[in-house]
């Protein structure tokens, strides 16, 4: 892995459930989910990843980002536990974090597969593309709770494929 040139350059040291790999030769950077079998996006996690796609996005030895998953699915969705638990200040920057693949500027690639569910969906809806494979299920289940998707999902799904 190379050096991220942004302020969070710290922040690599301490990544919680992903990694960021950087190919120098084929200028490409990868965000892999690594918190297998089912990559549950944690609270602090949302943050980060924003911070990571900022500083790749600022990176010039990196034309395309991709964002992966380690195992079996891409991610089942996030930690209700820890979302829960969250602050109303930092419940309030979920969309703004989950949005940071549609804010960069270089093209942004979804590898799904497995379950791609909730908070996992929504992060792979604000990437310019999806990579799909036959296991492939997409889900907002926040709804069968009784819940809105706080991430924007919702919105950004619609505006995708309209109003049926």
């Amino acid at each position: 892995m190379t050096q991220l040139s942004h302020p969070a350059q710290t922040l690599l040291e301490n990544l919680d459930g992903f990694r960021v790999e950087i190919d120098i030769e084929r200028e490409r950077a990868d965000i892999v989910l690594q918190r297998p079998p089912y990559n549950i996006i944690a609270m602090p996690q949302r943050d980060q990843l924003r911070l990571v796609f900022e500083s790749l996005d600022e990176n010039p030895a990196v034309r395309v980002i991709v964002l992966r998953a380690e195992g079996e699915h891409f991610s089942s969705g996030g930690d209700i536990k820890g979302f829960l638990a969250a602050s109303p200040e930092h419940v309030s920057k979920l969309a703004w974090n989950i949005a940071a693949p549609a804010r960069c500027t270089k093209p942004v690639i979804a590898a799904n597969r497995g379950y791609c569910f909730g908070v996992g969906f929504e992060i792979s809806l604000a990437c310019d593309f999806r990579i799909v494979t036959e296991t492939t299920r997409y889900a907002l289940p926040e709804q069968k709770l009784g819940q809105i998707p706080g991430s924007g999902g919702s919105a950004r799904l619609q505006k995708m494929v309209g109003i049926t």
